[in-house]
């Protein structure tokens, strides 16, 4: 080594000579100075490196810089749901509905938010939109003409966004004041300002909002490809502190150059914004330059660059990589039936037991055989045959070695049906023979799971769409046996964790009270006690149409409506096959009889796809005080798991059905059906089937006419209740197929409207 040092003296004492060049030697590594660059071209970072004096910097520029003078600000008018209005968007309300489609409301109104940060349009009145999203008065539209309309969809869409000032200082070219849209992102700001001088940071872009401060790394644009999405609202401000840490990069690696790092950050991530390395897996040299401001010192840090991956980097280090003869292998291969295949490196993972929980075996592995190809010590190719369930139990292990191949491979097994999979929190996914008859409890006994069973659900999934939604403590601790439900060939069963207002254990209070939210449940707890516990009604509450959910009452209420569609479809199909076959029924009759028909059939096989989701409600005489309610036979004792819901008081009465117009028309005192009738052409029952859902859930129903007129038609409506004309078809048939048609569509509205009524509540 001494002789290598102090031949390097000689050469250096000797190019001063020849070359009038200065030299200087640091740690055995020569240094030589390159011709300097104009002083202008580079930056004061750049300049830094260059000083080193070594050839490997010449030339070696600072990243991203010059990307942000590309950038175009944004002219889409794509402006998505979170964008915040102000003063000046114009906005265009889009309705779609019963109300749209007959001429009630038009199909859309335009509006502007006014200087005094409101919104108004006809049918809804002036709201509050300064400060808000578009999603959140999309919401509160659709809100209130939901209230006064049956059946409205609303959409709010941008047809013109304001522009407005925001301020940019730091080290950008040119800072100030800069106008702009809601569109424009951080980066489309920073362009138009010139850009970021490259004594500025790229990464650590602060935005000031509201008081508050958002980082913007403009590294994950630039080198992760992941958008800047924060774009730009009134009163930000964009500061750019100076660059706090730079460190360069050169020689075996895709992209050379200088790049920020940030505070922890290693050689790892210097390699990662470079590009890596030019080839994978080959054998470099790594030295490091360091400076500490008075000397700089150079070392050969490794002849392994993965050795030091993960030293954090300082402020003017320089990482020279270099193709380096030594040859190592440290690597092991995975193949077959594994979620993860490829290179591991031996030494992390020693032993097979640690790589086989690294690849994760798939559901359909042999866990009796496995084999890993060796290279013995004669060149010769030798094998070992493992057990991957004996490895995978902890009985048996074995030691691996560089360049060992480990192959897993998958059982071959037949199934007489499509077997059924168990994926999700369980300890070992599974794939189970489906056998006949076979229930959800059958499956279960196969499975164990990684996490508290109260607080997992199990999804059954079927033909690619969820079946159903299962609670596991409902079914393996309450032992309630109507979630063990029948399986089918292909199913998939996903146990995942619930959210965490499902792992709440008590009743669910919603709706118009002072205090919404999940209540405990100990002992005897009457309806009266929970609304009390949530401060009493709200002012705008409707206690009469209080809801009560109880899932006992959903099975329930679910099993009777499958029994009814059923058999309701059948009805509808006899009655097809009848029309058929009369002959004394025109054409023109048979048509009419038709269309109903495939009408009522279209409706019902909508009701079963979305069967189930809203029902479990208790019809309820609410008093208008909790005073009232306590000791009636209202206040019933609640289960845990309940949900009520108090609606804000209607003003409205819906009519729906076989009308010519689908409405919700204004309560008024004292009136009564006829007069709500007569309001949309005179309908009489004569002509229509009449029943009220009344607001509390539950049907009056009476067909018995009296001169022309029902008595239905003679009775007071209240505010929420519900109309619903069934239209009687006049055709000269025989009585009994007109009155089963009758029926028929009688029914069909009511399992259409059951399904609807209590949407409020979602999934």
């Amino acid at each position: 080594m001494k002789k290598i040092i102090l031949a390097t003296c000689i050469l250096c004492v000797v190019s001063l000579c020849v070359l009038s060049a200065q030299t200087f030697e640091t740690d055995g590594l020569a240094l030589q100075a390159v011709p300097s660059q104009t002083e202008g071209s580079i930056s004061s970072v750049e300049r830094g490196f260059l000083r080193l004096g070594l050839q490997e910097t010449a030339g070696l520029k600072q990243f991203g810089y010059d990307m942000l003078n590309a950038m175009v600000p944004s002219r889409s008018s794509i402006v998505n749901d979170d964008y915040v209005l102000g003063p000046g968007d114009d906005l265009r309300i889009y309705l779609w509905g019963d109300s749209v489609d007959f001429g009630t409301l038009k199909g859309y109104y335009e509006a502007t938010v006014d200087l005094d940060g409101g919104l108004y349009i006809t049918p809804a009145g002036r709201l509050a939109a300064y400060g808000r999203t578009i999603k959140d008065v999309n919401r509160t539209l659709t809100e209130i003409l939901n209230f006064k309309y049956s059946n409205i969809t609303v959409e709010v869409a941008p047809a013109r966004i304001r522009d407005f000032p925001v301020y940019v200082s730091g080290f950008v070219k040119n800072p100030g004041t800069v106008s702009v849209n809601g569109l424009w992102s951080v980066a489309d700001v920073l362009g138009v300002s010139g850009g970021i001088v490259p004594e500025g940071s790229l990464r650590d872009i602060q935005v000031w909002r509201g008081g508050e401060q958002i980082a913007i790394d403009l590294y994950d644009l630039f080198i992760r490809g992941i958008p800047v999405s924060l774009t730009m609202q009134e009163g930000d401000v964009i500061y750019v502190p100076p660059v706090s840490k730079s460190v360069a990069i050169t020689g075996q690696v895709k992209r050379e150059g200088i790049y920020e790092m940030t505070r922890g950050e290693t050689v790892g991530d210097l390699l990662t914004y470079a590009g890596g390395l030019q080839v994978a897996g080959a054998a470099y040299t790594v030295r490091i330059v360091t400076q500490d401001g008075t000397s700089v010192m150079v070392s050969e840090a490794s002849s392994n660059i993965q050795d030091i991956t993960s030293r954090i980097v300082h402020d003017g280090d320089l990482i020279l990589l270099t193709p380096s003869n030594v040859f190592s292998s440290n690597i092991v291969e995975v193949a077959g039936a594994v979620h993860y295949p490829g290179i591991y490196n031996v030494e992390k993972t020693p032993m097979l037991s640690g790589l086989i929980e690294r690849v994760e075996l798939r559901y359909d592995a042999d866990m009796a055989f496995g084999t890993i190809f060796r290279d013995d010590s004669r060149d010769e190719d030798s094998g070992i045959v493992f057990s991957p369930g004996e490895i995978a139990a902890g009985t048996a292990d074995v030691e691996l070695l560089p360049n060992d191949v480990i192959q897993f491979y998958t059982v071959e097994r037949t199934y007489t049906q499509d077997p059924i999979r168990v994926t999700g929190l369980v300890e070992r996914p599974e794939v189970i023979s489906y056998e006949q008859g076979m229930m959800l409890l059958d499956l279960l006994q196969h499975v164990t799971f990684t996490r508290d069973i109260s607080t997992l659900q199990l999804r059954l999934i079927r033909d690619q769409e969820v079946l159903e939604q299962i609670y596991l403590r409902d079914l393996l601790i309450k032992g309630d046996t109507s979630k063990n439900i029948s399986l089918r060939p292909g199913d998939m069963a996903a146990v995942v964790e619930n959210e965490d207002s499902e792992n709440l254990k008590g009743v669910r209070v919603l709706g118009q009270v002072t205090r919404p939210g999940v209540y405990s449940f100990e002992g005897d707890l009457h309806l009266s006690d929970v609304l009390t516990a949530a401060g009493g009604y709200a002012e705008q509450a409707y206690p009469q149409a209080l809801y009560l959910i109880r899932e006992s009452v959903k099975t329930r209420q679910l099993e009777q409506l499958k029994k009814t569609i059923t058999v309701t479809a059948s009805e509808l199909n006899a009655l097809e096959a009848s029309v058929a076959v009369k002959t004394d029924l025109s054409s023109a009759e048979k048509n009419i009889i038709a269309a109903q028909i495939e009408q009522q059939r279209s409706l019902l096989e909508s009701a079963a796809e979305n069967q189930g989701e809203t029902l479990g409600r208790i019809a309820l005489n609410i008093p208008a005080t909790i005073e009232s309610l306590k000791g009636s036979t209202a206040d019933i004792l609640l289960s845990e798991g309940d949900h009520i819901y108090i609606p804000e008081r209607s003003e409205y009465v819906t009519i729906i059905g076989d009308i010519d117009s689908t409405i919700a028309l204004p309560y008024e005192k004292n009136k009564k059906v006829k007069d709500y009738l007569f309001e949309l052409g005179g309908l009489r029952s004569k002509d229509y089937t009449i029943s009220i859902m009344k607001y509390n859930g539950k049907v009056v129903k009476e067909d018995n006419l009296f001169f022309g007129w029902s008595t239905i038609e003679g009775q007071t409506l209240a505010p929420g209740d519900v109309i619903i004309a069934v239209k009687k078809i006049s055709i000269p048939a025989g009585t009994q197929l007109v009155e089963g048609l009758t029926q028929v569509t009688d029914s069909v509205y009511k399992v259409v409207y059951s399904l609807n009524a209590l949407d409020f509540f979602g999934n």
